[in-house]
């Protein structure tokens, strides 16, 4: 997964870079290779923010991931 807001994002894999065309309207889901590999865009995400337990407060972004 990437967080758009994590700083570590950058060196993120991506099939179509997030910050070509801001704000990111892109898909969620980035298909990456023809087997197995895909990349899970969260706009509103920062570091870890989706491993850790949801909250109340979780921006939808997260919660939809």
């Amino acid at each position: 997964s990437n967080g758009l807001l994590d700083p570590w994002s950058a060196g993120g894999v991506y099939a179509e870079h997030p910050w070509n065309n801001p704000p990111y309207t892109g898909p969620v889901v980035q298909k990456i290779t023809d087997t197995d590999v895909i990349a899970l865009i969260i706009e509103h995400g920062g570091h870890h923010t989706d491993l850790m337990y949801s909250s109340d407060s979780d921006p939808a972004s997260v919660t939809k991931a």
